[in-house]
């Protein structure tokens, strides 16, 4: 931790790039040149480095940039690999950081104050103890930590306590009361409703059978509009007055499921996130209330995921919003409302789950996992480092600021288990097999059935662990301490475990021992790379990836996609024959023939619920699927087409499925705990 007094590295320059380590900044010296940050432990080594102008041992870099911490030796070669990529520079013809085999690593650059001062090659920029004590300032705020400086404690008080969850909550413009979307007590349907913050009474506004959500206030306090989401059908946005009343409606939301309305604060438009098609990534529009007309405001275009969760500034100028890459892999961006290029507020490629103006307009307050897990940060839209806003209870998300400083937002809890179905008995009851307070998922056999790889947060962040078949002996594979990991499968002979996971934002692939080390990616790449699998002969892995600016599956070996007109999440059939695939813009799963590859849908999977909620058993593939608003466990066979619908199951469809041939099982992912209230603190 940062202790008050310590003085900051100044800037200096390394080869071509002036560095801000106070920034985690980087400019190249060209003219013109654009600043882009680095992530604070990448600045960390690279300041160890320079500080010491000679060999540094990778035992002495882990213990001065994560002294407070145990990690293995892939997290610094990951941060490494950060500042490589950052400074333009090849491992194999290095001009920045060269390598010593077995040993450590070294800065063979110049290094230069940036005042112009004398030049001394590969000597430390500040020397004797001012220079240890530079880099330990900065060493102890660490990466995803936060100096006591900044750091501002939250205290908060609870504003709803129902069972279930409270989610999306929306303050009203004189800050008296608060719109929020519940299930109600008997948990039958998400609908809006209204509490003042000073009383305990609740009204309900709406009651359609359908799902109502993303309250909005207009500024005036007198409606709230709001999104209504049929099972079948295209989303609508209405409004309804506070008091009650008959229902307007305002416009269309069409392809989004949850398009996260906002209200500017001049009553001129609703921005609101949608898409025009299955194809196109989300993107932000502006809805005129009083005329219907709908302008896209911005939209990334390409594979990304998209552009959601709008917020506009205090004066209405600015409409914040995030930027998904990938699953879970966010940064915040803001635009001003007449249109433009965007600008990118946070570099971390992390989880974002909502953004808020402060009442001045020049900081934004978001719901963040840049040190690991979600919590609130305070971003400086004017420059300067983030403020952690630390809040002793649940996750918050969706934070909510009123004119005043009063902040709301949900404390989300959750815990997810794997857990085991037996398919011999009529009556079967699953039982738990890996279970903690944190989330666990993803479950994956091993060839022979005796381990599970899988995916927990046990340890702090989401990492890939392995235990025995039963559950027991659960040991940690890797260690990337926060970025999003998934996807274990496993190689035909039991020997290594292929992922997904982001350490730098876009998702990436990489293998690891069984017996742990550092993980080795595959088939690296500037897009995006998920879900990795093995032939069942071993000797190729496929994988779904937008590289080639559609999402495809491809063959890491071949270097080309093996399917032609999309896919998502594929896995092969036991004799090698034929490739099951899902689309992102299809239903259910489908089937391309290896030896002549034809492409057809599998008649029956339409229900499939998620993209990974399937696995195949040989002869048959089980999925999760929902009918009638309800999820169910269903079997194909194959080769007859014959589908049986097994009832209701109670299980996370976005958690996996894995088929236990050994013990004739199926692995799922159940949510044990997903509750969520809403708390009303001030901002520090």
């Amino acid at each position: 931790m940062l202790k008050s007094g310590t003085m900051s590295p100044p800037p200096f320059v390394v080869g071509e790039w002036r560095v801000e380590p106070s920034l985690n900044q980087i400019t190249r010296l060209a003219r013109g040149s654009v600043s882009q940050r680095i992530t604070p432990k990448a600045m960390e080594v690279l300041l160890v480095l320079v500080a010491r102008a000679e060999l540094v041992a990778r035992d002495e870099l882990l213990a001065s940039v994560w002294s407070d911490v145990h990690v293995q030796e892939e997290v610094l070669t990951r941060a490494v690999a950060d500042l490589r990529k950052a400074l333009d520079d090849d491992r194999k013809d290095p001009r920045y950081i060269e390598t010593i085999p077995k040993r450590g690593y070294r800065v063979i650059a110049a290094v230069t104050p940036a005042d112009g001062s004398s030049a001394r090659h590969r000597l430390p920029l500040w020397g004797g103890a001012v220079a240890l004590a530079a880099v330990a300032s900065v060493l102890a705020w660490g990466s995803r930590g936060v100096d006591v400086e900044d750091a501002l404690s939250l205290e908060g008080r609870p504003l709803t306590t129902f069972p279930g969850r409270e989610i999306q909550p929306a303050l009203s413009p004189d800050g008296a009361g608060v719109a929020f979307v519940w299930q109600g007590a008997s948990g039958d349907n998400w609908d809006i409703y209204v509490k003042a913050l000073s009383e305990e009474t609740l009204t309900r506004l709406t009651e359609d059978p359908d799902v109502d959500l993303a309250p909005s206030w207009s500024p005036d306090g007198k409606r709230i509009a709001f999104a209504r989401y049929p099972a079948m059908g295209v989303c609508r946005i209405l409004e309804v007055e506070v008091l009650g009343g008959t229902e307007r409606e305002l416009g269309s939301c069409g392809k989004s499921q949850n398009p996260d309305l906002a209200w500017s604060p001049d009553g001129r438009f609703l921005a609101f996130s949608d898409r025009e098609s299955d194809s196109e990534s989300f993107g932000i529009y502006l809805l005129a209330p009083e005329t219907g007309e709908t302008r896209k405001l911005v939209s990334p275009g390409g594979q990304h995921w998209g552009d959601k969760d709008p917020a506009f500034s205090p004066d209405g100028r600015w409409v914040a919003f995030t930027r998904s890459v990938s699953m879970n892999t966010q940064d915040v961006y803001r635009i001003e409302v007449e249109g433009g290029e965007p600008q990118r507020v946070t570099f971390d490629g992390r989880e974002v789950r909502g953004v808020a103006f402060t009442p001045d307009g020049g900081k934004l307050v978001v719901s963040s996992a840049r040190s690991g897990a979600l919590g609130l940060w305070r971003f400086p839209l004017g420059g300067g480092r983030p403020v952690r806003l630390v809040f002793a209870g649940g996750t918050p998300r969706a934070p909510e600021i009123g004119s005043q400083g009063e902040l709301l937002f949900e404390e989300r809890w959750r815990d997810s288990d794997i857990e085991a179905l037996s398919l011999g008995a009529v009556d079967a009851v699953p039982v738990p097999v890996l279970v903690s307070t944190r989330e666990d998922r993803e479950p994956a056999l091993s060839p022979d059935s005796s381990r599970i790889a899988f995916v927990s947060s046990r340890a702090g962040s989401p990492e890939i662990w392995v235990a025995d078949v039963s559950g027991g002996s659960a040991r940690r594979l890797t260690s990337f301490g926060g970025p999003q990991v998934g996807a274990p499968s496993w190689s035909p002979d039991g020997r290594a475990i292929v992922f997904d996971a982001r350490p730098e934002g876009h998702a990436e692939l990489f293998s690891i021992s069984i017996d742990g080390g550092t993980p080795e990616p595959i088939a690296p790449s500037p897009g995006n790379e998920v879900a990795p699998v093995f032939s069942p002969d071993g000797s190729e892995v496929l994988f779904g990836s937008d590289r080639s600016g559609k999402w495809q599956i491809w063959s890491a070996e071949r270097g080309e996609p093996l399917t032609s007109d999309g896919g998502y999440v594929g896995r092969f059939s036991k004799d090698g024959t034929a490739l099951y695939f899902t689309k992102f813009d299809s239903p259910g799963l489908h089937r391309r023939d290896v030896k002549s590859g034809a492409e057809t849908k599998v008649a029956g999977t339409e229900p499939l619920a998620d993209s990974v909620a399937w696995t195949l058993d040989g002869g048959a593939v089980w999925f999760l699927g929902v009918e009638s608003g309800e999820l169910r466990l269903y079997r194909l066979e194959l080769s007859s087409g014959a589908l049986a619908n097994l009832g209701k199951v109670d299980a996370d469809p976005g958690g996996g499925l894995a088929f236990d041939p050994a013990l004739e099982r199926l692995l799922f992912t159940r949510v044990a705990r997903s509750e969520s209230d809403l708390v009303l603190a001030r901002l520090p």
